[in-house]
């Protein structure tokens, strides 16, 4: 792997590079309802409309989320859930 000067890497390189991301060797999900226990005391207060049930992806997230050791971490995690399971709001028109 080469890192430019300017302290990127360098994506014309051949070799494979294995980015820091989400990786869930060997995680057990969360039962269906603690994660969704967890979900709830960790929200804003108002009105979600859940669309469709937790994934087993999204339940590994959520364990994640619990072993978190940092709060941006966890509402990280707990923010991308929500996002996958809520309905998308429209924006709002813009004032010309």
């Amino acid at each position: 792997m080469r890192i430019a000067a300017d302290g990127y890497l360098d994506l014309s390189d051949s070799r494979r590079v294995r980015t820091p991301g989400y990786y869930d060797h060997g995680l057990e999900p969360v039962p269906e309802g603690e994660a969704i226990a967890f979900l709830l005391s960790h929200s804003f207060r108002g009105h979600r409309r859940v669309i469709r049930p937790l994934s087993i992806e999204e339940r590994k997230r959520i364990r994640l989320a619990m072993w978190a050791e940092s709060v941006q971490e966890r509402m990280s995690l707990v923010d991308r859930v929500w996002r996958a399971i809520t309905p998308r709001r429209r924006a709002r028109a813009t004032l010309n």
